[in-house]
């Protein structure tokens, strides 16, 4: 291997600025971790912007923009715009610092990063193969061969550029095995400025990159590829026990993967070697996956090793809707997965959350969609109270986890299809780099719709649905009197009504069906 080329040119200053630099609400960045443990090699002193505290955020960017010798964007499509400004605030402060912009809108959209920000570099995919060599580049700054005028940067895969104007693409990188560099380095940030760690004590880890299921609303595949490739469990056992004596307070480890059960055989051999550590002892852990990617051994498993919660992108309680998103399973796989998690395993001995993903409003969303969600939520709620009752305690509750909206993003496979369902809020900015918003036919969406998008909600957006479909069915109560409503309705009211009578302490499933009630309350149809 040859030297690097930094050794004379010690300490060069890199900052890396996440995907939202304004949010007061930021996280520690994995990929960014990653990045400093393999520049820390290098003679390079990073810097990882973000901090919940901060009184004045531009302020605070300008300074570090300032002093840094090279500045790292992250990027996303639904929040491009936020990348746009800080780059551009960026070249102001700093006009001769070289700007290399990665991540999801890189990944899906590299020339408009590079046709809409002053980015310099865009990189797309992972770019841990790939950072070390293009920094070096950049920092001799000698980009072309002299004799022969070829731009170096050419050689260097995954990437574009400008080139007299004109933009530059390279050929798509190699997908890499994350087995081969280092874990994150989380010495170059202290949790403690994060709120998610200071007030809620948890981390987020991957075990995991890529997702082998092909739902179209989602942009795994454009940063990953197809592949689904894990850590060595060995790896993220000594990760979690590095962050537990750095940080001994640690309560809770969130498994932030798309998909953490795709590969059976390694969830049970990585939750059999967390109980041989001990570690389950000091914290609890959370994950996310599909509905059909569980069976009584894994769930048995998580429950053995301390999970408290796994996450479940449902999207919806219809079939037709399930279908338009490419989920790729149905209802009574949803059901048969509930069961699993409740009824066919034993129970835990700590509380256990089924947490469900909703997506409530999609453009071909209609109110007896709606409904069925509902109606599933409130089926898999009543499974929660009535295993409750049989043990006398409370173990088990859902928490619905909503999108309001159905999101899309240039180059996927909704984009084509799908954009004149939106609208494209500022009119100085092309649409493919605003986050756009859903319109609807039916009044009661579209007025949903409206005030999420006007409000900057906090709350449950499930939540504040019932509250607004309370008003609707009072307003406009001859729609509900429909033939094809009617069995699901009086199916929510039942539901609601057996909830509540089995559970009367203050539990999620309560709440939710208390509000659900609310919504409907009045409407009898003697079936």
């Amino acid at each position: 291997m040859e030297d690097s080329i930094l050794k004379e040119n010690k300490n060069k200053r890199v900052l890396m600025v996440p995907q939202d630099p304004f949010s007061p609400y930021p996280s520690p960045h994995t990929g960014f971790l990653i990045f400093s443990s393999i520049l820390k090699k290098e003679n390079y002193d990073i810097k990882i912007f973000g901090n919940s505290y901060i009184s004045d955020i531009e302020n605070e960017l300008i300074k570090s923009f300032k002093w840094a010798d090279i500045i790292c964007f992250s990027s996303k499509s639904p929040i491009a715009e936020k990348v746009i400004r800080a780059s551009e605030l960026a070249k102001e402060v700093a006009p001769t610092t070289p700007i290399i912009t990665g991540g999801w809108w890189a990944s899906t959209s590299p020339i408009d990063v590079l046709k809409y920000t002053p980015t310099d570099i865009v990189v797309m995919g992972c770019g841990e193969d790939r950072i070390k060599k293009l920094l070096e580049l950049v920092c001799e700054g000698v980009l072309e061969d002299e004799k022969t005028k070829k731009n170096y940067l050419s050689k260097i895969p995954g990437i574009g550029f400008r080139v007299n104007g004109e933009i530059i693409l390279t050929d798509p990188p190699p997908p890499i095995d994350p087995n081969d560099y280092p874990d994150p380095d989380w010495d170059s940030v202290d949790l403690n400025v994060f709120s998610d760690y200071k007030e809620h004590k948890f981390v987020r880890l991957h075990t995991s990159r890529g997702c082998p299921f092909n739902c179209n609303f989602c942009a795994v595949k454009h940063m990953f590829g197809r592949r689904y490739l894990q850590y060595r469990t060995d790896r993220v056992v000594n990760q979690i026990k590095k962050l537990l004596a750095q940080y001994p307070d640690l309560i809770s480890i969130k498994f932030h993967d798309e998909t953490f059960t795709a590969n059976k055989k390694y969830v049970i051999d990585l939750c059999k070697k967390i109980r041989k550590s001990g570690i389950h002892k000091k914290v609890s852990f959370t994950c996310m996956t599909r509905i059909d990617k569980i069976d009584e051994e894994i769930i048995t498993e998580l429950k053995k090793t301390n999970f408290r919660s796994v996450g479940f992108g449902i999207e919806s309680g219809s079939d037709r809707i399930l279908m338009e998103l490419r989920k790729g399973f149905k209802i009574n796989d949803i059901k048969k997965g509930i069961e699993i998690c409740v009824e066919k395993t034993d129970p835990p001995e700590n509380e256990f959350y089924l947490l469900l993903y909703l997506i409530l409003v999609t453009p071909k969303t209609e109110m007896i969609d709606l409904l069925k969600t509902i109606r599933l939520c409130l089926w898999a709620m009543l499974k929660c109270v009535k295993a409750n009752n049989k043990l006398d305690k409370n173990i088990y509750d859902v928490m619905i986890m909503s999108n309001p909206q159905l999101s899309i993003f240039k180059n996927s496979d909704l984009w084509d299809r799908y954009k004149k369902y939106y609208i494209f809020p500022n009119a100085s900015l092309p649409d493919d780099v605003q986050n756009p918003l859903l319109t609807h036919k039916h009044p009661f969406f579209r007025g949903y719709l409206r005030i999420i998008q006007q409000s900057p909600f906090e709350a449950d957006y499930f939540l504040v649905m019932m509250a607004m479909l309370k008003d609707y069915r009072r307003s406009f109560p001859d729609e509900f009197k429909s033939p094809k409503y009617r069995k699901v309705i009086s199916e929510i009211i039942d539901m609601c009504s057996m909830i509540l009578k089995y559970d009367r302490s203050e539990t999620y499933s309560a709440q939710y069906a208390s509000k659900i009630l609310e919504a409907f309350q009045g409407l009898d149809y003697n079936l």
